[in-house]
């Protein structure tokens, strides 16, 4: 599996297809695989899968990815019509596809062996965060594996590094689900818990939960 450097490398490349990026733009997608897991959550995705990045932003994790495990097909799904634009500007292969869609259809869903969640739990209001997990895992195929990867409140002062980063980023206020939480929701479901663990890296506490239907 590729390192980090080696992912933000092949990110770099990726993106030059399309327009000079921001800042902003440039801190989401070449850098992401420095301060995220990206490696990790690549070893969960297996060759030729047919994958879903539901709140994909710039679509930094398909298109790496579609580059390394050679999708079949790749679904990118956000509700922000900017960062969408970033990816649907880099991607070169028409087997990968970016969308705007508040709620993924569920055909979309069905249709996938990979559907990442990636920090987005951490965005989702309190009271919606069980019925998105829910609504994913009733339409997904049996088989099929989940990608949860969030950031856990604890440490403290690693959920406020998140937290100030989030902020300045984004503008946006966290309410964080923890690891325990969403693995405990998947056995619930029926899910087999393939892979459960925090993942510290720099200032914050990541964590995976993978999952089997």
């Amino acid at each position: 599996m590729l390192g980090d450097w080696q992912l933000s490398a092949l990110a770099k490349q990726i993106y030059s297809a399309g327009p000079r990026l921001s800042w902003h733009q440039a801190l989401t997608t070449v850098y992401r695989p420095l301060y995220a897991p990206f490696g990790l959550l690549l070893h969960w995705v297996p060759p030729g899968a047919t994958m879903l990045d539901l709140g994909c932003g710039t679509g930094a994790l398909l298109l790496l990815a579609h580059a390394v495990r050679h999708l079949t097909r790749g679904y990118g799904v956000d509700m922000q019509a900017a960062p969408l634009r970033v990816a649907q500007a880099a991607n070169q292969d028409p087997r990968i596809t970016f969308e705007q869609h508040d709620d993924v259809p569920d055909q979309i869903i069905g249709e996938c062996n990979v559907i990442a969640l990636i920090d987005i739990l951490h965005h989702v209001p309190a009271a919606a965060k069980l019925p998105l997990l829910q609504r994913v895992i009733d339409h997904t195929g049996s088989g099929a594996v989940m990608l949860l990867k969030d950031l856990h409140p604890r440490p403290r002062w690693r959920a406020l590094a998140n937290r100030v980063t989030d902020y300045l980023s984004t503008r946006s206020r966290v309410d964080y689900m923890a690891m325990e939480d969403v693995e405990a929701f998947c056995r619930r479901n029926g899910l087999t818990v393939l892979y459960a663990r925090r993942w510290p890296k720099q200032v914050w506490s990541h964590y995976l939960v993978v999952a089997r239907r």
